[in-house]
């Protein structure tokens, strides 16, 4: 590398560690236009254009250093990482087993199982996880990633003690947390479930599936004010998020809270006006509430919803893809 381009680089990781992106980029690019050559100055632009979202960026960033140096796996890990968050996964996967006969690798496994599992091929996902933890038993990643298996193979214990284990290599992972607290929940374990939750919003407040976890925990419970107060935390988190709206209406209508529960329904519905949950839910509301004409108006929408809701379960939402932790809320 020439000598000012390898300054400019130091310049520029100066530049990142003071949050400084838009910096680093400039001077980044400043060192590419004296040394394009360097596979080392495209991978710092790659990773810097990830962190900020500029996905397409970032891929033809890695995708010039593969170029420059073709038998490095790592370029190759970064580009297929790219190209499984823009939804590109046949050529993720593609790029993920080439990186993996240049080097038997842990990260690249949990990443190909990740692009598998959004290939709708769970099993050959599973596979992969398992080879990653056989290379690396402590990738958490990967465990955390056969939970999410696990889980929706409805395997509640094994899901648990995978996610205890996940717990026990990165203890301050709130996601981790969460969803141990959510598979408690399923096992009817209602005090462990609330704990575990209340753990992971320690580590991190602003889990807004993790709030609408706590209060279905805590109605378990029936400590029904406390959940409204965590359903209320979790609209404010993430407005966008349909359940905790629909699980708060739910808790005050079942206290006769009408009006607050009617707002909490139709804020629902400016959510996603075409959730199957909240039209029912809504639907089932205003009939048992003197309005049985309007009430059959949300069934009958309900009834004609011929898919599923984008929202889902309040669960695992996207996987771990080589150690970027990237999940879900509320889904």
């Amino acid at each position: 590398m020439d000598p000012r381009a390898r300054t400019l680089m130091v310049e520029a990781t100066r530049a990142q560690e003071s949050l400084k992106p838009m910096r680093a980029l400039a001077l980044l690019l400043r060192a590419l236009e004296i040394s394009p050559e360097c596979c080392h100055l495209w991978m710092h632009r790659g990773f810097i254009l990830k962190g900020l979202g500029k996905l397409a960026a970032a891929g033809v960033s890695f995708g010039n250093a593969m170029a420059l140096d073709a038998r490095n796996p790592l370029p190759r890990e970064c580009l297929a990482s790219v190209l499984y968050h823009l939804g590109r996964y046949q050529e993720a996967a593609k790029l993920a087993k080439s990186s993996l006969r240049l080097k038997q690798d842990a990260h690249i496994y949990s990443l190909l199982g990740c692009i598998l599992s959004a290939s709708h091929r769970p099993r050959a996902a599973r596979t992969a996880w398992v080879k990653a933890i056989r290379l690396d038993p402590v990738c958490d990643e990967a465990i955390y990633n056969l939970a999410s298996y696990y889980s929706l193979s409805r395997r509640p214990k094994t899901t648990m003690l995978l996610l205890r284990r996940a717990i026990r290599i990165d203890s301050g992972c709130a996601h981790y947390h969460r969803e141990l607290g959510f598979v408690l929940m399923q096992l009817h374990r209602y005090e462990d479930s609330v704990r575990a939750t209340q753990e992971s919003l320690r580590l991190n407040p602003r889990l807004a599936n993790a709030h609408t976890n706590l209060g279905v925990a805590l109605e378990f419970l029936g400590r029904a004010d406390e959940a409204e107060a965590e359903y209320a935390l979790a609209c404010k988190v993430d407005s966008d998020c349909v359940l905790p709206y629909l699980f708060r209406a739910k808790n005050l209508a079942a206290r006769d809270r009408i009006p607050a529960a009617d707002r909490c329904f139709r804020r629902a519905l400016r959510a996603e006006p075409t959730n199957d949950r909240v039209l029912r839910a809504y639907g089932e509301f205003l009939i048992a509430n003197g309005r049985p004409e309007r009430g059959r108006v949300f069934l009958e929408l309900h009834k004609r919803q011929s898919r599923p809701s984008r929202q889902g379960r309040p669960v695992f939402g996207r996987l771990h893809a080589a150690g970027n932790p990237s999940i879900h809320a509320a889904n």
